[in-house]
C-alpha cells in the first residue's frame, strides 16, 4: 500500500496482517442515515465524496458545493453486521455473531464480515480504529 505524507511524498506502508485487520473496530459515519429500517433489510444514505476538482470549480464561481447523497440496500446479512457496528465490538467479534447466529463454518463468516466492512470503508460509511490485537 503507499500513503501520501503532508510533503506528498509517495512512501510504502505496512498493510495490517489478518490478525490486526479483524481486531479493528468499525466506526460508523456519522454522516450516515438509516432508512427503511426491517428486520431482515436496512437502506443507509449517505453523503457521496466530491472529487477536490470539481468542489474548487463550484466555489470559483461562487457556488457551493451541492451535497449530494447516494443510497445502499443492505440485505439480511449486511443489516445483521450493521446493527452490530456499536464502536465497541472489533470484526472478530462480528464475524463470531454472524458465525453463531447462521451456523456458518467461522473461516466463512470472517471472509464475509472483512469484505462488508470494506465495502463500507471504500464508500466512505464506516472507518476502523486500531483494537487490541
Amino acid at each position: 500500500m503507499w500513503k501520501w505524507t503532508k510533503t506528498k511524498q509517495l512512501q510504502a506502508t505496512q498493510p495490517l496482517s489478518m490478525q490486526k485487520a479483524m481486531a479493528c473496530v468499525p466506526v460508523r459515519n456519522m454522516l450516515v442515515e438509516e432508512l427503511n429500517r426491517t428486520e431482515k433489510s436496512v437502506t443507509l444514505s449517505f453523503p457521496l465524496r466530491m472529487r477536490p476538482l470539481f468542489s474548487k470549480l463550484t466555489s470559483a464561481f461562487g457556488h457551493e458545493p451541492p451535497e449530494q447523497k447516494k443510497r445502499l440496500e443492505l440485505d439480511e446479512l449486511g443489516t445483521f453486521c450493521w446493527s452490530l457496528i456499536n464502536d465497541k465490538r472489533s470484526v472478530q467479534a462480528i464475524a463470531n455473531e454472524l458465525s453463531k447466529s447462521y451456523q456458518l463454518h467461522p473461516e466463512e463468516s470472517r471472509v464475509a464480515v472483512s469484505q462488508f466492512i470494506r465495502q463500507l470503508g471504500k464508500r466512505g460509511i464506516i472507518g476502523l480504529k486500531e483494537g487490541a490485537s
